[in-house]
């Protein structure tokens, strides 16, 4: 069970992105080192570090990353 559904993320994948789009609580900005990852394999990932004060995060991942169709997306955190 999830305490505020806004805060799940979205993925949508269309002909030109994969875009994952989330909102983070405004006081895990500067406690937090947030990534979106993507892959081809569920091995080896691709990391985007999300920065800014922004609280709404969108990120495109291009759909021309995708090798055989596939195109995986994650978002990961640390806490330094």
């Amino acid at each position: 069970m999830v305490a505020d559904p806004a805060v799940l993320p979205t993925f949508v994948l269309d002909e030109a992105n994969l875009t994952i789009a989330y909102n983070r609580v405004a006081e895990s900005i500067g406690s937090t080192t947030q990534f979106v990852e993507w892959s081809v394999d569920l091995e080896e990932w691709t990391s985007i570090e999300v920065t800014g004060t922004e609280t709404s995060v969108s990120i495109a991942i291009p759909a021309s990353n995708a090798v055989n169709g596939k195109l995986f997306g994650r978002i990961r955190a640390t806490n330094p």
